[in-house]
């Protein structure tokens, strides 16, 4: 097999044999993540080893805390337990539309805090954490801290609503509005540096949020 050196000649990327010196064609193709080759699911080692790299389609997942069981299949029907598990089916890579649909109920409960990270290269697909129809923010709580990380895209195409959070959310990184959720100092904030309160919302680098018609509820007592 023979080595092709690349050079990059006035924006142009040109190959040359590394034996002969001589020019040779090199042809490239655009790399998008739904050709990049999917690992067996034990050679992924976050998210519990249950996610797969890229989506193949629109995905729609149901939980319901109350009746619902995380070896089901997420659909209407059949919904899962906990968010947690509907995070851990959601690929790394997302070329499709994404919607966690939650059902009436307290989430978070578990020993882990839901953790919600998915990779959006440039598109214009949607990544969507909301209630069933009908419901609100009085009808599902988040009782502990949730964290999110959705990178790249748009605010508006990342969004939570419609939820209360008992906890901290801890945005990690990327862009995400949240609408109409309620901030409920109730269940197990992170708390100020110098103890004078909780914190609703702890956002790091790189991140852009936008609140859009969301309530803070003062702390409670337990």
């Amino acid at each position: 097999m023979t080595d092709i050196e690349l050079r990059n000649e006035n924006g142009k990327i040109v190959g040359y044999n590394t034996e002969t010196g001589e020019k040779v064609p090199v042809k490239f193709q655009e790399l998008g993540a739904e050709r990049i080759i999917n690992t067996p699911i034990q050679e992924n080692q976050w998210d519990e080893g249950k996610r797969s790299l890229v989506t193949t389609e629109d995905i729609e997942l149901f939980v319901d805390p109350v009746n619902g069981d995380d070896s089901n299949d997420g659909s209407s029907t059949n919904p899962l337990q906990t968010l947690q598990e509907a995070a851990n089916r959601v690929p790394y890579f997302q070329n499709h539309d994404v919607v966690i649909t939650l059902r009436s109920g307290t989430y978070g409960t578990g020993k882990f805090p839901p953790i919600i990270s998915t990779a959006k290269p440039n598109n214009d697909k949607s990544f969507k954490i909301r209630p069933d129809s009908g419901l609100g923010p009085s009808d599902i709580t988040i009782s502990k801290t949730l964290q999110v990380s959705v990178i790249d895209g748009e605010p508006d195409q990342a969004t939570v609503s419609d939820i209360t959070i008992g906890g901290t959310v801890l945005q990690k990184v990327g862009n995400v509005t949240y609408k109409n959720c309620v901030f409920d100092a109730s269940g197990s904030p992170l708390s100020m540096p110098d103890g004078t309160g909780d914190i609703a919302f702890n956002a790091h680098a790189d991140c852009r949020v936008e609140l859009n018609n969301c309530e803070r509820v003062p702390a409670r007592t337990q």
